[in-house]
């Protein structure tokens, strides 16, 4: 026998309009209401530091080294630039990659999330602009913006709010030699780091693959 809801019409809202307001506040909810993502103990570990630092200003850089197979990026480099330009619908988000490819591969995934019926839902100020859809660039709405990058591309004329650097090095060959790993130290510190906005947030994503890497 099916027992029917006795909610109010009243009530269903105000648990709608809690269930946005928990999105808007948790990265982690936010994630399971537009990308269907169940969090696991370490994904909720990198949820909670990702609060800490963004809605509390307890740390300016984080790194995230976790093994393969982890969904790191799928959390910091998809839901996190998608729940910061709902937040912050007029910052400005840049994601780099050991290629521009796999830079590009992250903002889509981002821009799509952004996208999505469910976050407009949720933050109803803040939805992508079909001004400006490509996945290299692309704006929000109230004129936020996500540039995908390369490491050693230009990056002059865009200043962020937020950067996210996944996977800077393209593997273990890379990572043994000095030389190829001074020119990412040389554009993380000259090129990526001098486009920061005050107060910016550096998140780095990473397997450690040698004790001079990032």
């Amino acid at each position: 026998m099916t027992t029917k809801s006795t909610a109010t019409p009243d009530e269903i809202l105000l648990r709608e309009l809690e269930a946005r307001e928990q999105a808007q506040a948790h990265p982690h909810v936010y994630a399971r209401r537009v990308a269907e993502l169940e969090s696991a103990r370490h994904h909720l570990l990198m949820y909670e530091e990702l609060e800490r630092g963004i809605l509390n200003d307890e740390w300016d850089d984080l790194v995230v080294n976790m093994p393969p197979g982890s969904a790191k990026s799928t959390v910091i480099s998809r839901i996190l630039p998608a729940w910061f330009l709902g937040r912050f619908p007029k910052k400005n988000v840049i994601i780099a990659s050991h290629t521009a490819s796999l830079a590009e591969r992250w903002s889509k995934q981002a821009r799509d999330t952004v996208a999505c019926p469910e976050h407009s839902l949720i933050f109803e100020d803040s939805s992508l602009s079909r001004d400006s859809t490509a996945v290299s660039r692309w704006l929000t709405t109230q004129g936020g913006e996500c540039l995908a990058a390369g490491v050693g591309m230009s990056i002059l004329g865009f200043r962020a709010d937020l950067a996210i650097m996944d996977d800077p090095i393209s593997g273990w060959e890379q990572a043994q030699s000095l030389t190829q790993l001074q020119k990412v130290h040389e554009w993380f510190k000259s090129d990526l780091k001098s486009r920061l906005k005050p107060r910016a947030k550096i998140v780095l994503v990473c397997q450690r693959m040698s004790a001079n890497d990032m």
